[in-house]
Formats: C-alpha cells, structure tokens, sequence
C-alpha cells in the first residue's frame, strides 16, 4: 500500500502529464491552424512522433488537417514523463514558409511564432486543469 508521500508524489506526476499533454495538443494545434492552405498538402503534413522525429513521408492533400489533428491527438495521449514528443513537417517547402514568408497567411511562420508562446500555453493548462 502506497503511503502518503507516494500518493502525492503520483498525483504531482500524473498532473504534470496532464498539463504536458493539453499543451503539446494546443501549440501544435495553433501551428497547424497557422498553416497557409493551398491544396491542404501542408497542413496536413504535420507529424507527431514519440521518441524521434516521423519516419513518415507524406500524406494526401486535405485542406482541413483532419489526418494530422488526428495523429496529434492519438500520439498526446501516450505522453509520459521523460519522453520527447516531435511535430514536424517533411514537406521540402515548409522552410521557406516558416522563415522566407512565402505566405501572406503565415509572414511570420506558422511554428516559431508558436513555440515562442510555450510558456503561456503550459501556464494556461495548469490553471485550465487545476479547477
């Protein structure tokens, strides 16, 4: 039987994955709504990988995202503690939307801008889930 330090420590734990987890999904979330939509290949091409970077290539064009929101949310929820979470984009184009802006949706890129606001995100998550 776990004593009452152990309890404690295990929620401190399981709260913290919590927030990580809502965090990880809002930041990629925003990147992929900062995404620039032409034919949707983009925006869909957003991979999320536990452990290393996707191995994967491309998907099909589709302008909503739906595969890539879907793989996002299937992969936050096997976030751990200690483990590396990736969301990144093969598509050879994506440099130069994200730092030449190629786009007048995105002028300041999609993913810097929003990994600059991380901070926020996981502050926001605690109190959101703290309630």
């Amino acid at each position: 039987m776990p004593n009452q330090w152990e309890t404690i420590a295990a929620r401190a734990l399981a709260s913290h994955i919590n927030v990580a987890r809502a965090a990880f999904v809002e930041l990629a979330d925003n990147v992929r709504i900062d995404t620039p939509v032409d034919k949707g290949s983009l925006i869909n091409n957003w991979f999320s990988a536990i452990g290393a970077p996707s191995q994967e290539s491309e998907r099909d064009p589709n302008p909503s995202g739906t595969e890539s929101h879907s793989q996002l949310t299937l992969i936050a929820r096997e976030v751990q503690a200690g483990l590396e979470v990736y969301f990144t984009n093969p598509l050879p184009y994506a440099n130069r939307i994200e730092y030449e802006g190629y786009s007048q949706k995105a002028p300041s890129g999609m993913l810097r801008k929003n990994v600059a606001k991380w901070s926020q995100i996981v502050e926001r998550k605690e109190r959101e889930l703290s309630r």
